[in-house]
């Protein structure tokens, strides 16, 4: 897995997740095969699990917060499982919330392996050679390389508070913190323009240059057609 051609990676992932979306509703079942595969392949990466756990951590609560209405949408042939005055929950609502759960599952546990076992510079490349876009290729490639400038920004910022007295109360707290992010955003914004102008003046047309990374291999063909048809499979059977 490891060695496989980036751009083979970057295809079978979003085989996977476009398979998993078009799973139907009443056949959730399907989706516990690709769910297993990638936690086998996870922990046969040798990546530990903490992370992620970690890493579902941060986005579930999104999801979840996303699709907390449908339970209560009403459907006219669905019995009610519970109600509460005008507020119902139907067995429809019920499964479509699952369905949400359980394919934003199985895509964040493809693009959290993904991550880890291919480097943003790869990653990079790969969308290049599948002609992505150049200009979102450059702007995906600048963000990657500034991404760490921000918290080590922040992390100044809080020392510097923290060096002249926490605040005593939660107001005061709260207009601090305000006041940081408002001075951390303009902060970077003027470094983006220091940035922008500096990599003008030395004749920067718009578009980073990305090193191709290997060549497709067979192997590469065969991972590729393995994955297809598992997706197959689990849409269509």
């Amino acid at each position: 897995m490891q060695r496989l051609h980036p751009a083979a990676k970057v295809l079978c992932c979003l085989t996977l997740i476009g398979a998993a979306l078009a799973v139907p509703a009443p056949a959730l079942a399907r989706l516990a095969w690709p769910a297993a595969a990638l936690l086998l392949l996870w922990v046969a990466a040798g990546l530990p699990l903490r992370r992620l756990l970690a890493r579902l951590g941060v986005a579930l609560p999104f999801v979840l917060l996303a699709g907390a209405s449908l339970p209560f949408f009403r459907h006219a042939e669905s019995p009610t499982v519970a109600q509460w005055g005008s507020l119902a929950v139907t067995e429809a609502g019920l499964l479509a919330f699952a369905a949400v759960i359980a394919k934003a599952l199985v895509c964040l546990l493809a693009l959290s392996l993904l991550g880890e076992v291919t480097p943003p510079h790869h990653l990079l490349s790969a969308l290049r050679q599948l002609r992505v876009p150049a200009l979102l290729v450059t702007v995906l490639s600048l963000t990657v390389r500034y991404l760490a400038v921000l918290p080590e920004e922040g992390q100044r910022m809080t020392h510097a508070r923290d060096a002249r007295g926490t605040p005593p109360s939660l107001g005061r707290r709260a207009r601090v913190a305000g006041a940081m992010i408002g001075t951390l955003f303009l902060r970077g914004f003027e470094r983006a323009e220091r940035v922008g102008y500096a990599m003008a003046a030395r004749g920067f047309t718009g578009t980073l240059p990305v090193v191709t990374q290997g060549r497709w291999r067979p192997t590469d063909t065969l991972a590729l057609a393995a994955v297809v048809a598992g997706a197959a499979l689990m849409v269509v059977v």
